[in-house]
């Protein structure tokens, strides 16, 4: 019994820590481990939420980039519109002038100008990466096809 005293002496058992087993004197509270746990998972959270972050902001670039892309495509597309309206005047205009030839010339130069503008539009969509584009394509071909029946002259 004195033994078991002197131990106590020793080893003073402090409220809410078990008593020391076995002359151990470096015991460490369980409580610790899940702190550990706790802030390993609080790392890998953080981890986790940057690299979504990221590709967050991936998707968002990529996206800017389609927009800038289909941005230029409507601005040559409204460009090809002008165009075919100025190939379509002179076949008005004539009534008004009276002056065929020159109306022929307005023709013939509006009509090269669109072929150019229609060549570089249709370079674009040549290798089509996806269904629309293919789609595009074929569109741009049906206005070629329209145009040149409208400027075409009967023989």
């Amino acid at each position: 019994m004195r033994q078991i005293e002197t131990m106590r002496s020793r080893n003073p058992v402090l409220p809410g820590q078990p008593p020391a087993e076995h002359g151990r004197d470096d015991y460490r509270p369980k409580w610790l481990r899940l702190y550990f746990v706790l802030a390993a998972f609080d790392v890998l959270i953080v981890c986790a939420s940057l690299f979504l972050n990221h590709q967050i902001s991936l998707v968002y670039q990529d996206s800017i980039e389609a927009n800038r892309l289909w941005a230029n495509r409507l601005a040559t597309y409204e460009k090809l519109r002008e165009l075919a309206q100025l190939v379509n005047a002179p076949g008005n205009d004539v009534f008004d002038s009276r002056d065929v030839t020159r109306e022929q010339v307005r023709l013939i130069d509006a009509h090269a100008e669109f072929k150019r503008a229609m060549d570089m539009a249709g370079a674009e969509v040549a290798q089509p990466e996806s269904d629309v584009l293919v789609a595009l394509g074929n569109d741009l071909n049906a206005v070629t096809q329209a145009m040149n029946a409208m400027v075409a002259r009967p023989i």
